[in-house]
């Protein structure tokens, strides 16, 4: 990679890849998944919207440093998996999708990853291409 324009590229596409791959996950669990604490987590993760980024910085430069992925490419995405924003937009999105679709598809025999990558996931992908905007925009 010759120019900075390269670098940018590279970071804004594999933070948008990363990302949406994350809190997808995170998004359907907090959407359809009963566990127990569920609402104080869910309501702990937005609290970090209500708190500046900048804050944020010397901690996740300390837990880098002790990884020993100082100087390395996966010290650029690793602290930015995590999105309250994101995980808030799909888990939206998510629970706007009747759950009868998901209860047919499980009495037609679908297991809980094949109605979540088969059923859910195309209907969510509005919210996704949200997601991946706005993430491209901030990176």
């Amino acid at each position: 990679m010759n120019s900075l324009y390269e670098y940018d590229y590279f970071y804004s596409g594999y933070d948008t890849l990363y990302r949406s791959h994350f809190v997808r996950w995170q998004a359907i669990a907090f959407a359809r998944i009963d566990f127990p604490f569920k609402n104080a987590l869910f309501v702990l993760i937005l609290s970090v919207l209500m708190v500046p980024g900048q804050i944020f910085l010397i901690p996740q430069y300390q837990i880098i440093q002790k990884m020993g992925l100082l100087d390395t490419i996966p010290a650029l995405f690793m602290p930015n998996l995590f999105s309250a924003f994101g995980t808030f937009l799909l888990r939206q999105f998510f629970m706007s999708l009747p759950k009868e679709l998901e209860e047919a598809a499980i009495v037609d025999g679908c297991g809980r990853f094949r109605v979540f990558g088969q059923i859910m996931l195309p209907l969510v992908k509005p919210g996704i291409v949200a997601l991946a905007i706005f993430t491209i925009k901030f990176a």
